[in-house]
């Protein structure tokens, strides 16, 4: 088993993930979070979404709702933050505050 076999079936198991905070709650951050989900051996895990103001069902998206666009600073601002991925449309990607 090479290492990257094994680094692999160790994030499938839920451990040494990094987290992962969506920038977006339309539906290519759904899609985007759909996939992360889908490929646990990627070692991602999913902590919120922050909102670029579209609808968002936490049950659904399967994470919570962590603030706004405005918000990112203090998100963003502790050590341990998340790794993020954007998944704005860009027609709506919001500016900074």
């Amino acid at each position: 088993m090479t290492f990257f076999q094994a680094a692999r079936s160790v994030r499938r198991r839920g451990y040494n993930f990094r987290t992962l905070l969506v920038v977006g709650t339309g539906k290519r951050a759904q899609t985007l979070a759909a996939r992360v989900r889908e490929h646990g051996h990627w070692g991602l895990r999913i902590v919120g979404f922050v909102s670029d103001g579209h609808r968002f069902d936490p049950a659904r998206a399967g994470a919570p709702m962590l603030g706004e666009i405005a918000d990112l600073p203090r998100l963003l601002t502790d050590p341990a933050s998340p790794v993020t991925a954007s998944a704005c449309s860009p027609t709506n990607t919001p500016r900074w505050p």
